[in-house]
């Protein structure tokens, strides 16, 4: 729904954030990349936008369960899968 109202490009698309240029399909760089670079400004016809927004970004709240959630999905991923912690969980 976030990517209609931020009019982006719907689908499996390769920068899907509207915050910055994560590369979805960079797989490698995901676990080793920490910044990445701020998008300017959501402009049609550029990066997997196709019409202009009816929403500001800078109006968008994150939902902070999704956000919550996301943390502890890597942190757990991160873990050591033969460690005690790991164990516990």
């Amino acid at each position: 729904m976030l990517t209609l109202l931020l009019g982006q490009q719907g689908g499996y698309t390769k920068y899907p954030c509207f915050l910055c240029f994560w590369d979805n399909r960079a797989g490698d760089l995901q676990w080793t990349e920490t910044d990445w670079s701020l998008r300017g400004a959501l402009t049609p016809g550029e990066i997997n936008v196709i019409n202009t927004t009816l929403v500001p970004p800078e109006k968008v709240l994150l939902p902070t369960l999704h956000i919550k959630l996301g943390v502890m999905k890597q942190f757990i991923k991160s873990l050591p899968k033969d460690g005690e912690c790991f164990g516990y969980l």
